[in-house]
């Protein structure tokens, strides 16, 4: 509870309280070197929680992220494979150079976010 932290209400920040999801705001104890976030329901969170919070939060949107891109990735090889056996190799080659970039993006994305080696990507034909 906020009984030995003082609230300082005039500096709202974008985080919510993970127990009642009220606005946070920095909060100082007696203890000037101490420091956390609290909310008007009296809540107090320490900065390792609220950074812990906000990686997992922060891991859930790269993955989405890379879900989306992988999925486009697939339409485009298959939209490659397509406008090739059309006789559009321009678009097919434009498509298939997008492919390219965005295996990059997923790899970079793995290996900065998610801290683990990439999956295979999905490679033109």
């Amino acid at each position: 509870m906020t009984s030995n932290w003082e609230l300082h209400r005039g500096e709202a920040t974008r985080f919510s309280c993970p127990s009642c999801r009220e606005s946070l705001v920095p909060v100082s104890a007696l203890d000037r070197f101490a420091f956390a976030f609290g909310c008007s329901a009296g809540h107090v969170v320490g900065l390792g929680e609220l950074f812990d919070r906000q990686s997992a939060e922060m891991r859930d949107c790269v993955e989405l992220l890379i879900a989306t891109w992988e999925k486009s990735i697939r339409q485009m090889v298959e939209g490659a494979e397509i406008a090739s056996r059309h006789g559009s190799q321009d678009l097919s080659d434009r498509l298939r150079g997008r492919v390219v970039v965005l295996e990059a993006q997923v790899a970079l994305f793995r290996e900065t976010f998610l801290k683990s080696d990439p999956e295979p990507g999905i490679s033109p034909r």
